[in-house]
């Protein structure tokens, strides 16, 4: 399954998917549950079902929780936020991030820090909240260089990136659009959690 994820193939991956979650809740591991059912939302969202995929992740959360792994239950936390971002439930897919960014956040991990802060400008700017997406958008841009012209094939959030900026930058003006960016690029990992946590958008 996680070959066939990786390959683009994402309808084969479902079923490769759904038999090892079978086989694990048959060897009643919740951990591995939890691992297969990652895939299998994975895959369906990309297949074009955000609100399947959600459900998936929830019981996926809720399991990770349960055995005390929280550094997966807030990987999962993100992808559960890109899955209801894309169901247009943009409420929650805020308080998904948020958890996210708090558990990275803390633990200093930029590359998930990245990933929830481009994620949370996505929903900001479909709220209108363009200058604080800005902001954000330039913190990600410097905790992971070249993600404002990654090309984007491995991550959603960055294939994305070129047209949310266009959108800001429309919405601001490019005077105030670069003064927000540069803002958000002065940022250390930290101080762009902090914002990111007690922003409008809740």
């Amino acid at each position: 399954g996680g070959v066939a994820l990786d390959r683009g193939e994402y309808a084969r991956a479902c079923p490769l998917f759904s038999e090892s979650v079978s086989l694990y809740r048959d060897a009643g591991d919740r951990w591995g549950v939890a691992g297969a059912l990652i895939g299998l939302a994975v895959a369906i969202h990309r297949l074009g079902d955000p609100p399947r995929a959600a459900a998936l992740l929830e019981e996926s959360r809720s399991l990770y929780r349960e055995v005390g792994d929280m550094r997966s239950a807030a990987l999962v936390s993100l992808n559960l936020a890109d899955a209801l971002r894309d169901g247009d439930d943009l409420k929650r897919a805020a308080v998904h991030y948020r958890d996210a960014l708090a558990e990275f956040g803390a633990n200093g991990d930029r590359e998930k820090v990245t990933l929830g802060l481009l994620g949370l400008a996505r929903v900001m700017v479909r709220e209108g909240e363009f200058e604080n997406a800005a902001k954000l958008l330039g913190a990600a841009a410097v905790l992971k260089p070249g993600a404002e012209s990654d090309s984007g094939e491995s991550s959603p959030e960055i294939a994305n990136l070129k047209d949310d900026l266009n959108r800001i930058r429309g919405a601001l003006g490019e005077e105030v659009f670069t003064a927000a960016w540069d803002a958000g690029r002065a940022l250390s990992l930290e101080a762009a959690v902090r914002i990111a946590l007690s922003s409008a958008t809740q």
